[in-house]
């Protein structure tokens, strides 16, 4: 007859058979740091591609982003280090409206213990555009219109559009496009967001400046 196990033998052999299984697959890195850190590589447009379509590199940051997560019961400091590239063109269709744009991200795509610490990995294309597209004074009103596919990268990637009111100044709003796709290359995320006034026939542009992307940088 096999003995019985208290509750308290049992939960501690659980715990021992999980962190050795843990172990073995190679998931506890990270475990034994009190910080996690990860960097993505840059993400950009290629110059013909910028030429085409006559938009300029308007922002170029590195950021990082910092959260606490808790894996097996230890809390750990995850730093991740992103890259940031938007580009604009003057369309000067009035006074007020003169811009249209297109950000990508390069954010490092990483798990601890299998379990992911990236949290624009878990982001729906919404809170990315929420996110991100704060050079307008305010996006709301975000409507999914359709879908199409994009050569980016060698390989056919699926480009959600949005339609989604836009402040340009207090009390000005207009109706803009909203181009976006997140997807992992090389260990990374990368996800691109182009707008523009709904006026605007852009989306040739957008998917010219897609299709010129490059990563690494």
């Amino acid at each position: 007859m096999i003995p019985s196990l208290s509750t308290s033998k049992r939960a501690l052999l659980a715990g021992i058979v999980l962190i050795g299984l843990v172990s073995a697959t190679g998931c506890l890195e990270g475990l034994t740091n009190e910080e996690v850190t990860a960097t993505a590589d840059p993400a950009a447009v290629n110059n013909d591609a910028l030429a085409s379509t006559s938009y300029e590199l308007t922002r170029n940051d590195s950021p990082t982003i910092e959260r606490s997560v808790s894996v097996l019961g230890m809390n750990r400091t995850f730093k991740a280090t992103s890259h940031i590239r938007e580009y604009e063109r003057n369309t000067d269709i009035g006074p007020e409206v003169t811009i249209t744009r297109l950000v990508v991200i390069a954010t490092p795509k990483k798990s601890v213990a299998g379990q992911s610490v990236n949290p624009l990995g878990e982001m729906s294309n919404s809170e990315l555009i929420e996110r991100f597209l704060n050079t307008y004074n305010g996006v709301q009103n975000v409507e999914s219109v359709d879908n199409r596919s994009v050569a980016m990268l060698d390989n056919e990637r699926t480009v959600e559009r949005f339609r989604a009111e836009a402040q340009i100044i207090q009390g000005i709003s207009i109706t803009v496009n909203i181009h976006i796709t997140t997807f992992e290359h090389e260990g990374d995320y990368i996800t691109v967001i182009g707008a523009h006034p709904e006026q605007l026939d852009e989306e040739g542009n957008i998917d010219g400046l897609m299709g010129g992307l490059k990563h690494p940088a």
